[in-house]
């Protein structure tokens, strides 16, 4: 259900099946769930001292869990694994945390357990609808991003503790990210602990910030990461609420905000929806209008739809990323 619901943001398929999952009334800030409150371990769909699902590596690889001796932390921002028939959901809902932790927390969260410690926050998520409804899906979306933020100022208040922070998230996720490093991160003083951003699988422009550049290379800190995956040819769907481009594409291959090609051979490998092992030179990529444009994975398991590969964002580079994220915590030394 996740795969094939979240692929459809991305597609033209998604207003054929609109009358199935679009909210009855309009958005009413008064008809939200409660809001969590984060002094409540409950909230939090991923902490460095409790065992969760963000702590999981693929079952038949060596890679390890050691948030217990990082340094750094992540704020980690989960997609759209919403699809019901009100604007927000909520977060006391045990099916749908039960769906976040056994998705996108395990696939998509684990990457960062090699050298940070992983914090994790629910909230009331747009449903999936928001992505394409102007007026009501951008006020549910802005409920959203509300929780986010005030779990972000949480963390900085009780748990952060002056170490060096990772922001990731990747689709709605992603897109409140992008809101949070304007809110607290570009022209602020927190600027100086950013390690680098994981705005993966959503369209972010490339003079998005004044302070906050696009990563130009593997080990350059305090800047983003933006990708959208799909082989060539596939549309990627300009959406409502995507901001105006040009768009940031860096490749997870090479690390670089250009369109050099990143060789099959220099993907360290995927990690596929199973979770057991790692996929070596899973496919190639290059950037070409803001979009990555990745040949057919020579594996199975890696979710698509019409080409798109939204869904597969982490999957597809998933040791990639894990081993960028050392190499930029190392260049801090």
């Amino acid at each position: 259900m996740f795969h094939r619901l979240t692929i459809l943001a991305v597609t033209t398929s998604l207003s054929s099946c609109l009358w199935l999952i679009k909210p009855g009334d309009p958005f009413d800030s008064a008809m939200l769930p409660p809001p969590p409150d984060y002094a409540k371990p409950s909230e939090w769909g991923a902490l460095p001292d409790r065992k969760d699902t963000a702590d999981e590596v693929p079952a038949e690889t060596n890679l390890k869990d050691e948030q217990s001796s990082a340094q750094v932390d992540v704020f980690f921002i989960h997609p759209t694994l919403y699809f019901g028939k009100t604007w927000n959901a909520d977060t006391a809902d045990s099916k749908i945390n039960t769906r976040v932790d056994s998705t996108t927390l395990r696939l998509q969260a684990s990457v960062f357990n090699c050298c940070a410690r992983i914090y994790a926050p629910r909230y009331r998520q747009a449903t999936l609808v928001s992505f394409i409804e102007k007026e009501n899906g951008a006020r549910a979306l802005d409920a959203a991003y509300s929780d986010v933020l005030r779990a972000f100022d949480y963390y900085v208040a009780h748990f952060n503790q002056g170490r060096r922070i990772v922001i990731a998230g990747h689709s709605q996720g992603a897109r409140h990210a992008m809101l949070l490093l304007k809110d607290r991160f570009d022209n602020k003083p927190l600027r100086q602990k950013l390690v680098a951003a994981y705005l993966i699988g959503m369209a972010i422009p490339e003079n998005q910030y004044a302070q906050i550049p696009p990563c130009d290379s593997a080990s350059q800190t305090a800047c983003f990461i933006s990708y959208r995956s799909a082989i060539e040819g596939a549309e990627m769907r300009k959406l409502p609420h995507d901001p105006t481009g040009p768009y940031a594409c860096v490749n997870p291959v090479t690390w670089r905000n250009n369109d050099t090609p990143g060789n099959i051979k220099d993907n360290a490998g995927g990690v596929s929806s199973d979770f057991k092992k790692i996929d070596p030179n899973v496919c190639s990529a290059y950037c070409k209008d803001g979009v990555l444009r990745i040949s057919e994975p020579t594996a199975p398991g890696y979710s698509s739809r019409n080409g798109n590969y939204h869904v597969s964002d982490y999957a597809l580079f998933y040791v990639n990323l894990r081993e960028n994220l050392r190499t930029r915590i190392e260049s801090l030394k």
